[in-house]
């Protein structure tokens, strides 16, 4: 008989094993937030992808997309991209716990500035220094002296976005919007 009892003790243990990690992984699954929002699809294809240039020909491609949309949806990003200038490539992080990071490359200075969002609420730190293997891929990526990026503002309106009008300060094309244009008629 003690046998048996041992032998329904193991299964009973494998059996509470099992649950528990069955358990353990719905909550993990269920503590995963997903970005929701107009930029949710932009943060989900560019998250984890390391530095991607902005594009000086295309203002379509998902980078540039994301920035144009970041500065419409956001104040804060809009005044510092108007006193800073679009970065050259960005880096978008959204990890299971945490907040969403994304950094603004600035490679011909050597320098990027992380982004924090917490909530709504975005929270900017730096000038940091671009460590050099991000710098060789940037500058691999985009090449040396380059055009600017451009952003276009229209492309927003397909998210339900109205673009705030943006000029960017520096070397970097001011970013018409169609606001700014009707305005001008």
């Amino acid at each position: 008989m003690e046998k048996g009892s041992a032998q329904m003790k193991q299964r009973f243990h494998q059996f509470e094993w099992m649950l528990l990690t069955l358990v353990c992984a719905l909550m993990i699954q269920g503590c995963t937030v997903a970005s929701t929002g107009p930029d949710a699809p932009l943060v989900a294809a560019l998250q984890d992808r390391g530095p991607l240039a902005l594009s000086s020909t295309n203002p379509y491609l998902a980078a540039n997309q994301f920035v144009m949309l970041q500065a419409s949806l956001y104040p804060v990003i809009h005044g510092f991209l108007e006193n800073r200038g679009i970065p050259e490539a960005i880096d978008v992080k959204k990890p299971v716990f945490g907040n969403e990071l994304v950094r603004y490359y600035y490679p011909e200075q050597r320098e990027f500035f992380l982004f924090e969002k917490t909530g709504t609420t975005w929270t900017i730190n730096g000038p940091l220094g671009i460590p050099g293997d991000t710098l060789a891929t940037i500058f691999r990526s985009r090449g040396r002296n380059n055009p600017a990026p451009i952003l276009d503002p229209v492309t927003m309106n397909q998210y339900g976005v109205t673009p705030a009008p943006l000029r960017v300060a520096g070397n970097a094309p001011a970013i018409q919007s169609p606001y700014e244009e009707r305005q001008g008629s």
